[in-house]
């Protein structure tokens, strides 16, 4: 069942898709999706979506920095990690990863321990990208990646509109803000700045956290929503929206967010082919009650 935004707050943040939900709009999510996104192949180009464990480097959000050791068997190697953060590098935001404010509550009012990513099924559905930074970028007004530059639902509807893209039932959205773009370019002085700048003082370009915005997410079908930044929202958000869309996006309407998502490359070949529709899919790391994990994300066009 699905309903439309406006009875999903009468809902008081319960689920419209069962007192037993745990996996939002993950559930929209269909065999018949997946097998019209596999349609989308054309060129069989592909583009892993996930960087590297270790970007950015270094860490933000006064992250330690991941540490391999390796050691010998008589005949091999192994090795593990130290310090590894799932929410470090490209990442989805499971549903447990924030409350939302207004309730008090987790998704649909579950215990925390039940949203972790080991629910998630498989995602094998269509992709489509909002490069909104290239959007802007042509119309003579390029988004600074350290600036908390808002992009608003009239200018996302209008770099999809562009892109000859209407979003439908089942789609994962991809937004390009430019973020990834700047912080490859920047020097490592500015690198070590961003790492040494604390989470409140971060400027990001991203998402608008308003209502409109949220419900046309929501209305639209999506399964979820991820971007290049590290937020997906503006930050810091603006004073007059204290309701972040984190907590609209993950505590009210289940939908998850992927932040750090490396987008450049697929943006690159969407404007070179005319075409910004693709198979996309994505298969997280299974352990009870995760709060985020790697995206293990690919784009095939």
């Amino acid at each position: 069942m699905d309903v439309s935004y406006e009875e999903l707050k009468r809902r008081e943040w319960l689920s419209p898709f069962g007192g037993d939900d745990v996996r939002g709009c993950l559930n929209r999510l269909s065999p018949a999706a997946s097998k019209a996104a596999a349609g989308l192949v054309q060129t069989g180009r592909s583009f892993d979506l996930t960087a590297t464990l270790d970007w950015p480097d270094p860490p933000i959000y006064g992250r330690k920095a991941v540490k391999q050791t390796v050691f010998d068997n008589e005949f091999s190697r192994d090795d593990y990690l130290d310090d590894y953060h799932p929410q470090l590098s490209s990442q989805w935001d499971a549903l447990r990863h924030v409350k939302d404010a207004a309730s008090g509550h987790f998704f649909n009012r579950k215990e925390e321990e039940e949203l972790g990513t080991d629910t998630w099924p498989p995602i094998v559905t269509r992709g489509i990208l909002a490069d909104v930074a290239g959007h802007a970028a042509a119309k003579g007004r390029p988004i600074d990646w350290r600036d908390n530059y808002e992009i608003s639902l009239v200018e996302l509807e209008e770099c999809l509109q562009e892109a000859e893209i209407t979003p439908q039932m089942g789609d994962v959205l991809l937004i390009r803000t430019g973020w990834e773009t700047g912080y490859r370019g920047a020097s490592d002085q500015v690198k070590r700045e961003l790492a040494d700048t604390p989470n409140p003082d971060l400027r990001t370009p991203g998402l608008q956290p308003s209502e409109e915005l949220a419900a046309r997410l929501w209305d639209w079908g999506l399964v979820a929503v991820a971007a290049d930044n590290p937020s997906l929202e503006v930050w810091p958000p603006p004073a007059a929206e204290p309701d972040v869309m984190h907590f609209k996006m993950l505590g009210r309407m289940g939908m998850p967010i992927g932040e750090l998502f490396w987008l450049e490359d697929l943006a690159r070949y969407c404007a070179e082919v005319g075409r910004h529709s693709f198979l996309f899919t994505s298969a997280v790391l299974k352990l009870h009650g995760l709060c985020g994990t790697p995206p293990n994300a690919i784009a095939v066009l």
